[in-house]
């Protein structure tokens, strides 16, 4: 059984998104997928991002990172997360344009996970 979340979306605070991992360690998921919120042309969302961009927080690459790292922190290490972002075609995106590939930004998160010396499922208790 698989999960999908997009992380970010308008009025979640990152105290939610946190409390997030949490409840979903609950569930019986084998799999997770990630992905940050992404403004697409021609949407619903985008009009309205468009309208009232103060009521969207797009992260930054190095913000997502950091939300990612301390989600993965809180979250069941027997879930297996199968994706950290998503890629829309770039003359579709209008925020955020990071310019970054799936496969790049794994190795960026590895690279800042062992540096901080954290892993997967280190705040994870069962007891939740």
């Amino acid at each position: 059984t698989g999960g999908h979340v997009i992380l970010g979306l308008p009025g979640e605070t990152p105290e939610f998104i946190l409390s997030q991992a949490k409840s979903l360690s609950k569930l019986p998921l084998d799999t997770l997928k990630l992905h940050q919120l992404q403004i697409i042309k021609g949407t619903q969302m985008a009009e309205e991002y468009l309208e009232h961009p103060e009521d969207f927080h797009i992260s930054s690459l190095e913000d997502y990172i950091s939300l990612v790292i301390e989600y993965l922190r809180r979250l069941n290490p027997n879930i297996v997360v199968e994706r950290f972002i998503s890629q829309s075609p770039k003359e579709l995106i209008i925020a955020p344009d990071w310019g970054i590939r799936n496969y790049e930004f794994t190795m960026k998160l590895i690279k800042q996970m062992k540096e901080r010396q954290v892993y997967q499922g280190q705040l994870y208790s069962c007891s939740l």
